[in-house]
């Protein structure tokens, strides 16, 4: 019998191999951890039949058949009796049946979701104004729901202490911020790998390490690859990501391929598709600049720190956690979350050698000193073992 339950969107993709997201890598990190305690987990997924996905000694993995919309009524039905840990792997899941046995974690600020300054051809959505709306209601209520009544949150950042700590200060004590990542043991500085992605040794690479959806700023991807072509013809932008076939947003990811062909850009793009994370790391080191242009809904970036300590320097948008890792002009650089800001900051950063060696030994000092795998190991240990 298991001694942990876990309740997660995805955990395996359809392809049946482990799904890369953020969300997914914390959440098999806590229970391979866990594991070396000698404690079992289950995990129970969304999936699109009802069956176990997959099974090994320390881990079973379930798969349910619902829609998300119901599945906050499900998972509770679903434990069992006598598990010494029950965590929901994101706080959207609570509402309306977490209780003071449940701890969850909270991957950073989701209601942050812009409606105005978006093109409506890269939303994809009829009324987006009002399902937005009606989405950041229903993520503040989750929340709240979730601060009074679980046994205590895991927050990837600060802002949810912040949010706790002026409207909830009597929970405060509820919330422990560890932030995300990185095992400097498989991702650090080597030769360039370029060529392992048909790149060579002449480009200036761009890497965008992101799932195409549009919380990651995937049309923002278009507009800076579309700017920054026309001055400097020897960049290529190398896009690793998935399209996201598990939860229904492969649109995304049409939508930039087949429009960057109609702009004729494709000579500039490299699409790998979706890599394994135990081979990123060669990813990382193909590139000379990492861009996060995330919209909305990020928290300690993984790909931000795991791109920190292969020395790159990382140009971000000003949003959520990467707020907390990043100091601008330090060891990497924040900027507004428009391709102008991206672009200037870009081309700046092409033209001065000296700033790229300054911000890449701070970047590679970071991820190293504050963000190390054993510090997050200890912390994560302590969380569920108080």
């Amino acid at each position: 019998m298991a001694d942990a339950f876990f309740v997660t969107n995805l955990f395996f993709g359809y392809d049946r191999r482990p799904f890369s997201g953020g969300m997914e890598i914390h959440l098999r990190s806590i229970i391979n951890l866990l594991a070396t305690r000698g404690i079992h987990s289950d995990v129970l997924q969304r999936w699109h039949t009802n069956e176990l996905i997959h099974k090994d000694d320390f881990i079973q993995v379930q798969g349910v058949a619902i829609p998300f919309y119901l599945y906050n009524l499900v998972w509770k039905k679903k434990i069992g009796d006598n598990k010494k840990i029950i965590h929901l792997n994101d706080i959207i899941f609570s509402f309306p049946r977490i209780d003071k046995r449940v701890s969850a974690t909270f991957h950073g600020v989701s209601w942050d979701i812009p409606t105005w300054n978006l093109p409506s051809e890269w939303t994809q959505q009829r009324f987006w104004f009002f399902k937005v709306n009606l989405l950041r209601k229903y993520y503040l209520l989750n929340t709240r729901y979730a601060i009074k009544r679980c046994r205590k949150i895991l927050s990837v950042d600060n802002s949810l202490r912040y949010i706790t700590q002026h409207e909830f200060p009597d929970y405060r004590d509820k919330i422990d911020v560890i932030p995300n990542f990185v095992d400097v043991d498989k991702f650090y500085p080597k030769n360039s790998t370029k060529q392992k992605f048909g790149l060579e040794a002449k480009d200036f690479v761009v890497l965008y390490p992101r799932n195409i959806s549009l919380a990651r700023g995937y049309f923002l991807l278009f507009e800076i690859m579309r700017k920054i072509a026309r001055s400097k013809h020897n960049v290529k932008f190398l896009v690793v990501g998935g399209d996201l076939r598990e939860i229904n947003k492969d649109k995304y990811f049409r939508l930039l391929y087949y429009t960057i062909q109609k702009e004729k850009l494709m000579h500039h793009v490299h699409f790998a598709g979706s890599v394994p994370h135990a081979q990123m790391n060669d990813v990382f080191n193909a590139s000379d600049i990492v861009i996060i242009p995330s919209l909305f809904g990020e928290g300690s970036s993984f790909a931000a720190l795991e791109s920190m300590a292969c020395g790159k320097i990382v140009v971000a948008s000003n949003i959520g956690g990467l707020n907390d890792i990043i100091i601008d002009g330090y060891n990497g650089f924040l900027v507004k979350p428009n391709s102008e800001a991206f672009v200037k900051k870009i081309m700046e950063i092409m033209d001065d050698n000296i700033m790229i060696k300054h911000v890449s030994v701070n970047a590679l000092r970071t991820a190293k000193e504050i963000y190390s795998k054993k510090k997050w190991d200890k912390r994560v240990l302590e969380f569920f073992e108080t």
